[in-house]
């Protein structure tokens, strides 16, 4: 098996603890179009879908006369809004993780359908930006998750070959994009995406402590 040279971590879900607040944005776009948005209904359809695809699919559910693009224009003005004073907290472990890795050596990146905006803004608030030598956004690419681009993206920025890096992802969509650029990918479920089919996955865990000893394990 080809040493493991870097571990490529989505953002939203996995580094961040954030589903709940993108849920809070949309919530509020439609509630000033008079609609109700319930966070069951983002659980279930729309945890770990782009911006953009979210706001495809709300245009046609709820009949908006709103263009897509005002749509992720107004989620935006949201997130901007929130990201000018606050950042999403960090998942159970992500400190820890990340030191142990740099620790042993191991490159990593980010690898978000998110907007590059949002991601920058989050881990410098956090003071994690030192660790990624990558930041790979959804929004800069043809295609966005479940597509590979993205992690296509992160391979040619650093170099790297699939094989050589992991992928932790706590999504379905996130993890068809990993497994369809080549990438072995660890999951790590949590309450918006237990539901998800993760049958494509290396390995599946509970929280990132637990995937730190699994990487120890298996991979270094």
């Amino acid at each position: 098996m080809t040493p493991i040279k870097a571990v490529l971590f989505d953002h939203d879900g996995t580094l961040a603890n954030s589903e709940v607040v993108h849920f809070q944005f949309w919530r509020d776009v439609l509630a000033d179009r008079g609609v109700g948005f319930l966070e069951d209904d983002y659980r279930l359809h729309f945890t770990g879908v782009s911006e953009l695809n979210t706001a495809i699919a709300i245009k046609t559910r709820f009949g908006l006369t709103d263009s897509v693009e005002n749509l992720v224009a107004a989620k935006r003005a949201q997130a901007k809004q929130f990201h000018a004073t606050q950042v999403y907290p960090l998942m159970p472990g992500v400190e820890e993780v990340l030191l142990a890795l740099q620790g042993l050596g191991i490159r990593m990146a980010v690898v978000s359908g998110s907007a590059r905006f949002a991601l920058e803004a989050n881990l410098t608030g956090l003071g994690l930006g030192q660790f990624f030598e990558c930041i790979a956004s959804g929004e800069e690419v043809a295609n966005n998750k479940p597509a590979p681009d993205v992690y296509q993206q992160a391979l040619t920025v650093m170099g790297l070959k699939a094989d050589a890096c992991i992928a932790v992802e706590d999504t379905a969509s996130g993890l068809r994009a990993a497994v369809a650029a080549g990438i072995r990918t660890c999951v790590i479920p949590n309450d918006y995406s237990a539901h998800h089919d993760f049958s494509g996955a290396s390995h599946r865990v509970e929280n990132l402590l637990e995937f730190l000893l699994w990487f120890r394990r298996h991979c270094c």
